[in-house]
C-alpha cells in the first residue's frame, strides 16, 4: 500500500504540476471537451495527489510501529494530508464552489475562460 500510494501521488503531483504551467501543452485542454477542464485540472488533480501522500505517509506509520516517535510524525503529518485532500477532491468531483486563489493567474486572464457564476442573493 505504501509504495502504491507513494507511487501514484508522485504521477499525480507530476501531471498536476504540468497542468498548472503556462505551456503550450498545458493550455491545449482550454478548447476540448474531454476529463480535463478547469476544476479538475487546479482542483481536484493536486487535491487528490496530497490524499495519496496522507495515505502513504499513514500506511509508513503503521509500518513503522516499532519506533514510537517516527510512527507519531508520520501520523501526525498523513492524517491533516488525508482530510485536506480529501475535501478538495471532494469539492472537485462534485462541483462545489472553490476559491478562486487555486486557479493560477494564466488561467484567470485566458480568453477561453468562462467566469464562475456568482451566487444569487435572495431577496427577502
Amino acid at each position: 500500500m505504501f509504495f502504491l500510494a507513494l507511487a501514484l501521488a508522485v504521477v499525480t503531483t507530476v501531471g498536476a504540476l504540468y497542468l498548472r504551467r503556462d505551456t503550450p501543452g498545458a493550455r491545449t485542454w482550454e478548447r476540448q471537451n474531454g476529463i480535463i477542464d478547469e476544476r479538475f485540472a487546479f482542483v481536484f488533480l493536486p487535491s487528490f495527489a496530497l490524499t495519496l501522500f496522507g495515505l502513504a505517509f499513514l500506511s509508513a506509520s503503521s509500518l513503522s510501529h516499532e519506533n514510537p516517535v517516527v510512527s507519531g510524525a508520520l501520523l501526525v503529518f498523513g492524517f491533516p494530508a488525508t482530510l485536506i485532500g480529501s475535501i478538495g477532491s471532494i469539492m472537485g468531483l462534485f462541483g462545489t464552489r472553490y476559491p478562486e486563489w487555486m486557479i493560477p493567474t494564466w488561467r484567470r486572464k485566458s480568453p477561453h475562460r468562462i467566469p464562475p457564476r456568482q451566487r444569487r442573493r435572495r431577496n427577502k
